[in-house]
């Protein structure tokens, strides 16, 4: 699947014909986690995001996100993203 650059730098994504937009989130040590955010504009709810990490860890993250995956910064690594989106979960976009 071809990815093409998000909103940050560090991070490419794809449209699946679902909705869905998944993609990938380059880590600063050269890590990346994948994602699948489906908006809250397809919802009837707040949208939800999928991140799975690369030691294959599963984390959720409900609402926080409008139409695209928008870090405030590119995370140093697995644990440092996993800190930002627990402080992101349950967060109205």
């Amino acid at each position: 699947m071809a990815l093409t650059p998000g909103y940050d730098p560090f991070i490419r994504h794809a449209s699946l014909p679902d909705g869905v937009l998944t993609g990938l989130i380059r880590l600063g040590d050269g890590s990346q986690a994948k994602f699948w955010f489906l908006s809250h504009h397809l919802t009837e709810d707040n949208g939800l995001t999928r991140f799975e990490l690369p030691d294959d860890s599963v984390h959720f993250v409900h609402g926080a996100f409008c139409c695209e995956v928008m870090l405030a910064r590119q995370p140093a690594d697995a644990k440092e993203l996993v800190e930002m989106i627990r402080d992101l979960d349950g967060d109205p976009f």
